[in-house]
């Protein structure tokens, strides 16, 4: 249910293929006029309560950390980011960058170093995310500079080591690579005035190029800014009345139109039977 693939089903104009994946909501311990949005949220509690799933570790991490310790106005959040050869579980972007890997009590370890050398590259703190049992193990093998968080039983997150910063280590190619091209076309307009002045094809390699030029410490605050603007719509949904705060890691996950964004908003405010029948 707490997937990409319904989220954005319920944002289309035919909700198609969701009633079978949403049929558990139907077991959850609500009141029959529960509305959809109602159900998540005892749906999420469940998972909480028994099957800790990456997913409740996401959905943690956003709501403690974009809306707990920072506010969604000022710090956005990407879900699944590409660097390198790795996916990022979640990069947070406030007045600087943090990459937070998921490790769960069903993962492994094996390819945790790949990992952390793809984000210590591309991001200015990094922090590995496991279970309060299994911080120990990790803690011994990420280098110092690395951050553990441990989620606790009742929900908490504690930091069992902070992390520090890895700005010397941040390389130019990498920062750029995330962005897209109309990103990396502003970052150049606003910074050093640059507007196209070659060919199309070679456009991202002549911008590469220039960018490569900027002091790395601008360069990443400038990426920090250009990629915060990718997180306005999901912190205008999760913010609207009546959003279930088991879906916001969803919310920065998937990118939806206004219109989609409306639906969905309409769907999980109605009681089940009638936003099937939608």
């Amino acid at each position: 249910m707490f997937s990409t693939r319904v989220f954005r089903a319920l944002a289309a104009e035919q909700p198609e293929g969701v009633a079978a994946r949403l049929a558990p909501l139907a077991t959850v311990d609500v009141p029959g006029t529960a509305t959809l949005g109602e159900r998540f949220e005892a749906a999420h509690r469940s998972l909480v309560a028994s099957y800790r799933s990456e997913y409740v570790f996401k959905n943690t991490l956003v709501s403690r950390i974009v809306f707990g310790k920072h506010r969604p106005a000022t710090a956005a959040a990407i879900m699944e980011m590409p660097m390198g050869d790795s996916e990022a579980d979640l990069l947070v972007l406030n007045g600087t960058s943090t990459v937070y890997e998921i490790k769960t009590d069903l993962d492994q370890f094996s390819r945790l170093s790949g990992q952390l050398r793809d984000y210590c590259t591309r991001a200015d703190r990094v922090y590995v995310v496991t279970s309060d049992g299994r911080a120990a193990t990790a803690e011994a093998l990420v280098p110092n500079h690395v951050g553990i968080l441990a989620l606790r039983r009742s929900g908490a997150l504690s930091t069992v080591r902070p992390a520090t910063s890895n700005l010397d280590q941040i390389r130019h190619e990498h920062l750029f690579r995330m962005l897209r091209r109309n990103e990396a076309q502003a970052i150049l307009r606003d910074h050093i005035g640059y507007t196209p002045d070659v060919p199309t094809g070679q456009l991202s390699e002549r911008m590469g190029a220039l960018f490569g030029e900027l002091d790395v410490a601008d360069a990443h605050r400038l990426v920090v800014t250009q990629l915060r603007q990718r997180g306005r719509a999901a912190a205008s949904l999760t913010r609207a009345v009546g959003f279930p705060r088991s879906l916001r890691a969803l919310a920065y996950g998937t990118e939806l139109s206004g219109v989609g964004r409306e639906r969905l908003l309409r769907r999980l405010h109605q009681p089940m039977a009638l936003m099937l029948g939608a």
